[in-house]
């Protein structure tokens, strides 16, 4: 029986070991193993390089300089899945991104609409519909109270549409705007906007709200 490849995934560390434990429920062929963003992760995943066939980076523009420059040594073909903020990132710093377009990396994207975006930089980028949701399961049904549950985290509001969900907040005050994400209350907000900082318990959040 011959091994299985081994791939070693840094990057937005939700989002990569997601996708670690998502290849290792479900491929034959390859092991993912995931290394967190910390000091201690980077050098951990320079060790694991000795011995991984490929370099996964979830999230450009790039993996940590050190991981690539062993993964350089090695041989070790380096993957960036861009994944949607980074792009804009990416954009805002063109003397960054033309060091990434000399490093020639396999560029994927998570998004479709992105590949475009990316185009429009000099990268390009093949569409690859990877998922970070599991099955919530059976559905349940709505709760009596209508509510709205969003996502906006500091120091990054504006950008996910707080100007946006207060101009709708105020246009429905008898309707509760449930904020997660971190960050402290906004005082800016209307009042019928709830904010509850960071959470470990969406799936009972979503299932309490209506949009």
């Amino acid at each position: 029986m011959s091994r299985k490849r081994s791939a070693v995934v840094v990057g937005f560390d939700y989002y990569a070991k997601f996708l670690a434990q998502l290849m290792n429920e479900h491929s034959a062929a390859w092991r993912f193993n995931h290394y967190d963003s910390s000091r201690v992760g980077v050098v951990r995943a320079m060790w694991a390089l000795r011995k991984a066939d490929a370099l996964i980076c979830f999230g450009g523009p790039s993996p940590d300089t050190a991981l690539v420059e062993s993964a350089r040594r090695r041989n070790v073909p380096i993957v960036v899945i861009w994944a949607g903020s980074d792009v804009i990132k990416a954009q805002a710093d063109p003397f960054d991104l033309e060091l990434v377009k000399q490093e020639q990396f396999i560029n994927l994207s998570d998004g479709p609409w992105l590949v475009d975006e990316l185009r429009n930089l000099g990268i390009e980028a093949e569409y690859l519909p990877v998922t970070a949701v599991r099955s919530g399961g059976r559905l349940k049904p709505f709760p009596k109270k209508f509510r709205v549950l969003t996502y906006l985290p500091e120091p990054r509001r504006e950008f996910y549409g707080a100007g946006l969900l207060y101009r709708v907040a105020r246009a429905m005050p008898h309707v509760p705007f449930i904020v997660v994400g971190a960050g402290a209350p906004d005082v800016n907000a209307p009042s019928n906007v709830e904010f509850c900082g960071l959470v470990n318990d969406m799936q009972d959040r979503i299932d309490g709200c209506t949009v």
